[in-house]
């Protein structure tokens, strides 16, 4: 009987072990942020529309090619923003990155190349994305299997219990 108690116990352990420190990896608690352009590659003096999630309801959102501030904007009411912005004249051909920084501190980021035109020089859209989402919130679903993987171990515990009792 010991020896059952102590399984299931370890039963629990282990699942608890596992699936609660996943669970709070897993899940950071609101979405990632994430910012994408409409087109990859934008000569100086062209607009790009930058569009971005993720970010605090309300809060304003800076956006930067390399140090250089190519304005403000704000985040609606689901977090998410889409701002028009000129990539400034002189700014040197090669490969940039877009940043968007959320007043809260929420920070993502994608890829730019500016080309070589001049201002004045309109290229055609390229359409572009930034990086993927590729993980999981699986917090719930970790939980849920932690409790019934417990429930189970308990439930198997009692009904030996009672079939030893009962013969």
């Amino acid at each position: 009987m010991g020896r059952r108690i102590a399984m299931a116990s370890a039963v629990i352990g282990v699942a608890l072990a596992v699936g609660w420190p996943a669970a709070a990896f897993a899940y950071g608690g609101q979405p990632e942020t994430m910012t994408t352009v409409n087109s990859a590659v934008v000569d100086p003096c062209n607009s790009i529309v930058v569009t971005g999630s993720g970010y605090q309801p309300g809060e304003t959102v800076t956006l930067l090619l390399a140090s250089t501030s190519l304005g403000t904007t704000t985040a609606d009411t689901t977090g998410a923003f889409s701002s028009t912005v000129t990539v400034p004249q002189g700014t040197a051909a090669g490969p940039y990155s877009l940043v968007s920084t959320g007043s809260s501190g929420d920070t993502s980021s994608t890829g730019v190349t500016v080309g070589t035109g001049g201002c004045g020089v309109t290229l055609a859209a390229v359409s572009s994305g930034g990086l993927a989402f590729t993980g999981a919130d699986i917090a719930a679903l970790v939980g849920v299997g932690a409790v019934a993987l417990g429930l189970g171990g308990m439930l198997l515990l009692v009904t030996r219990r009672r079939r030893t009792s009962t013969n």
